[in-house]
């Protein structure tokens, strides 16, 4: 497999973040193994090393073809990677695109109240994580925060960060999230 290595390719530079913002979608910094990144099962922007080559180039994980990934470059061209082949290539470092269909927003102080914290504890509770809607983020809010997170294999900090909203948001809906089965 021949990837790019003479393009320089910023995100920020790029036209994607204006593309996902018309789409609705969310991106969030991942990094990780190729087991959690593809248990989520969602388009992803995946930052490559190339041996030989200096800076980092970007590649957009669009969809999944039949048992291979298809990867995109900066300048149109694709590639078809099977998992074992991907995972060669790739160190674990790149960017998740979600839709927070929810409206939940990022918490981290006890003590905050508003409809953002009872939007949040009636998340939980429809999940299972029963907390009462009433609308503090005590530490009953945070006992249950910390129980979802790590029944969902996140770090259990007890606040609500991008990785915590993509997870609630998947976990109560998928309804109109991006995948990899249909693509971004």
């Amino acid at each position: 497999v021949k990837l790019p290595e003479n393009k320089r390719f910023s995100l920020s530079g790029s036209a994607l973040p204006r593309e996902l913002k018309s789409r609705k979608l969310e991106w969030t910094r991942f990094q990780g193994n190729g087991e959690q990144l593809f248990d989520l099962e969602i388009p992803a922007v995946l930052e490559f090393s190339l041996p030989g080559v200096r800076g980092k180039r970007y590649l957009l994980l669009s969809h999944q073809q039949g048992n291979a990934y298809v990867v995109k470059g900066p300048a149109g061209q694709s590639w078809n990677l099977g998992l074992q082949e991907l995972k060669v290539l790739w160190f674990g470092k790149g960017y998740v695109m979600w839709r927070n269909h929810l409206g939940l927003a990022p918490l981290d102080h006890p003590g905050k109240t508003g409809a953002s914290v009872t939007q949040l504890q009636q998340a939980l509770g429809t999940l299972g994580y029963e907390v009462g809607a009433r609308g503090v983020f005590d530490s009953g809010t945070i006992q249950a925060l910390t129980r979802f997170q790590r029944d969902r294999g996140l770090s259990p900090d007890g606040r609500v960060g991008p990785r915590t909203l993509l997870h609630l948001n998947r976990a109560i809906s998928a309804a109109g999230e991006p995948r990899l089965g249909n693509g971004l």
